[in-house]
């Protein structure tokens, strides 16, 4: 690991991170507006290869889905999450 480097929102006074590896990195709880990150991965020249959600977020929505839209990254949610999200979809999509 080479780097942590932290992002603020303003909007909600939430901390996101990028954690840099010497040829990727790793976004810790991006929040839905992800310009930020991917901007300053492409200005390293960095692949965002994995989102990282360390809890639901109940403040604001994740960025995942556009960091992976240009990333072709992973995301990584806890079991609990996954399995809350898809009880959820279920009762919107029976």
């Amino acid at each position: 690991m080479k780097n942590i480097h932290t992002f603020k929102n303003i909007e909600n006074s939430n901390n996101y991170y990028l954690i840099e590896f010497t040829e990727s990195l790793i976004a810790v709880d991006p929040p839905r507006d992800a310009w930020t990150v991917i901007n300053f991965a492409k200005k390293i020249n960095k692949p965002i290869t994995y989102v990282l959600e360390t809890h639901i977020h109940n403040d604001y929505l994740t960025g995942a889905f556009e960091i992976k839209e240009i990333f072709s990254s992973k995301h990584v949610v806890q079991k609990k999450m996954f399995l809350l999200i898809m009880k959820l979809l279920m009762k919107i999509f029976k």
